[in-house]
């Protein structure tokens, strides 16, 4: 893996079991999708190996950004108990955004056209619940990217995979202007509500957070103009870099430290201060 490239990391558990993986995805210098992962954690150290996707030569375009999601059945007759991880990157051959399922790993799909999708946009990828079939467990996936509205602005958009196939969703910003693809842009993703209430974030060019979430009780969108950061060092930060977890947990890298923050379930345009995680 080069230096500054690209990563992305996702986790595996079984409600059946103790065991669980760790997979950390990135971008070799020849732009090859691959990582490294550790299978069956039950102790320390951990068992990391080459991942079995490094062998399938699947190659990113330059600039591509990478994201990763773990989406898992609740039943007892799982066939996969663990679930599967799943990644998406842009494809080097035609810029589709490209969506690759670890339970088969040599079959690439594409997800959004190149078309449809600017060059090296931001990519969040995040795991639901089947609304449809809610014993189907968190089966279903959104993906976020960005598409050209002219030839200097954006907006995010997203797709959904539902039971078997991809299908366009709600703009996740509405009709934010969003400037082309930058380091300074990125997209993040969480969830409220027991894996039924997605929150989009997006890290904006100034170092401020702006969203929108899709609360389910509601049946509604609830817009974020500025998240607003509780406690920490200053109620508005500036951000180089921001991830989240669908647990509802952010986190932003400022002044090359990484601060820790919860997503408030009754306001989430708040954001609270949880602690420093590094250094």
């Amino acid at each position: 893996m080069s230096h500054g490239t690209p990563n992305t990391a996702a986790n595996a558990t079984s409600h059946q079991t103790v065991s669980a993986s760790v997979n950390i995805l990135a971008q070799s210098p020849q732009n090859i999708v691959s990582g490294i992962d550790a299978l069956g954690i039950t102790a320390e150290p951990w068992p990391w190996q080459s991942a079995a996707i490094t062998d399938f030569n699947n190659v990113a375009s330059p600039g591509s950004q990478l994201a990763s999601a773990w989406a898992r059945c609740s039943g007892d007759d799982c066939p996969t108990p663990n679930g599967y991880y799943v990644v998406v990157y842009e494809d080097l051959a035609d810029g589709s955004t490209t969506y690759i399922n670890s339970s088969n790993l040599e079959t690439p799909f594409k997800v959004v056209e190149a078309g449809n999708v600017v060059q090296n946009s931001s990519l969040a990828i995040l795991p639901q619940s089947d609304l449809n079939v809610p014993s189907n467990g968190v089966t279903r996936l959104v993906l976020m990217t960005e598409g050209l509205t002219s030839s200097d602005s954006g907006v995010a958009d997203s797709v959904s995979y539902i039971t078997d196939h991809w299908q366009s969703s709600d703009p996740p910003l509405g009709n934010m202007k969003l400037q082309l693809p930058s380091p300074r842009l990125q997209f993040a993703m969480s969830t409220l509500d027991n894996f039924n209430s997605p929150v989009y974030l997006a890290l904006l060019p100034d170092g401020t957070v702006t969203g929108r979430v899709w609360r389910a009780g509601i049946e509604k969108y609830i817009g974020i103009a500025t998240v607003e950061f509780r406690g920490g060092p200053s109620s508005a930060m500036n951000f180089s870099s921001i991830a989240a977890t669908e647990e509802a947990m952010f986190y932003g890298i400022s002044n090359d430290q990484i601060y820790e923050y919860s997503i408030n379930n009754t306001d989430p345009s708040k954001f609270d201060f949880v602690g420093t995680v590094y250094p």
